[in-house]
């Protein structure tokens, strides 16, 4: 079953990042993916605070201006990092999409109208 997302700045919430890369607000990137409220979590411990997305089997965490993620634990390296923008975490879209199981050639960005499209099963 696959479905589609779609994600144009018209509302403000795509930012182009200092390393020319898609970050948005880490509810509205994992509501897309299909991951309920109750599955994302902001929560602070020991190191500071960190953003929790979980969908079935996999748990992914970052940390703002960190360059790399946790997936179930196990530290990957990204090319940009996760920034706090009015109170919001905003995460690097593909990073996360693909931490979350979507391959790269489900993830597409058009230019001309500053439009990220994601493909989901």
């Amino acid at each position: 079953n696959y479905g589609s997302c779609f994600f144009q700045n018209i509302f403000h919430f795509l930012v182009i990042d200092g390393n020319n890369r898609v970050i948005m607000p880490a509810r509205y990137l994992a509501n897309a993916l299909g991951i309920n409220d109750t599955n994302i979590q902001w929560t602070k411990d020991e190191k500071g605070y960190k953003a929790v997305i979980t969908k079935n089997d996999i748990t992914v965490e970052t940390r703002p201006d960190e360059k790399f993620l946790t997936v179930n634990g196990i530290k990957t390296d990204m090319d940009t990092s996760a920034v706090i923008i009015e109170d919001r975490i905003y995460l690097p879209l593909r990073a996360i999409a693909n931490a979350l199981g979507v391959s790269d050639e489900n993830i597409s960005w058009n230019s001309a109208t500053k439009t990220a499209s994601i493909t989901r099963k």
